[in-house]
């Protein structure tokens, strides 16, 4: 059972504290970044400070469907200026709009979205989720590990949902603008 004192505190230590001591970044562009040395059977990670311009990459896409991350109901701590926009919140939130969207829509019109869509998962949803699920699920928390899950699940079945789509699409997406 998760107590919900325990779950606030590890979610703050673990997700949004640097200085913590438990801190995984939840950043794309931290997480890829990041090195590992083994000592050991134990693995040290060393990881980069978050760049507040870390995620602008992402700017074309959320703008090209009008995604604003800071409009999301999201924890103070997580607001304000500066946000890198490749913070895993923001990008599962993202994808699962566009994920809502394609399946409402007609297959005649869904087109564009299929297609933002498939790009968006190859480009953006590869190596570093699986790392960032490594990290939580290695904690002794309960909530910890039900988020690695949670996140896991989510980013395996967009995968998994869109397998044509990811496959038959370009890297270069119309919206993508190359940093």
């Amino acid at each position: 059972m998760v107590e919900l004192d325990h779950a606030r505190q590890d979610f703050y230590d673990a997700l949004c504290v640097p200085r913590s001591g438990c801190y995984i970044p939840p950043y794309a562009h931290v997480l890829t970044a990041g090195r590992v040395k083994k000592v050991g059977d134990d693995e040290l990670w060393n990881f980069p400070p978050p760049r507040y311009d870390g995620g602008d990459s992402l700017a074309p896409w959320y703008d090209a469907v009008s995604f604003d991350p800071m409009q999301l109901s999201i924890d103070p701590v997580l607001r304000g200026p500066h946000r890198p926009l490749d913070h895993i919140g923001f990008i599962l939130a993202y994808a699962a709009g566009l994920a809502a969207t394609y399946a409402a829509q007609p297959s005649e019109e869904s087109g564009d979205t299929g297609t933002i869509l498939a790009a968006f998962i190859a480009q953006h949803l590869q190596v570093w989720p699986e790392r960032f699920c490594k990290l939580l699920s290695g904690e002794k928390s309960v909530y910890l590990r039900a988020v690695a899950q949670a996140v896991r699940e989510g980013v395996d079945s967009l995968r998994s949902r869109y397998p044509a789509l990811a496959e038959s699409a370009s890297i270069d997406c119309r919206i993508h603008q190359a940093s």
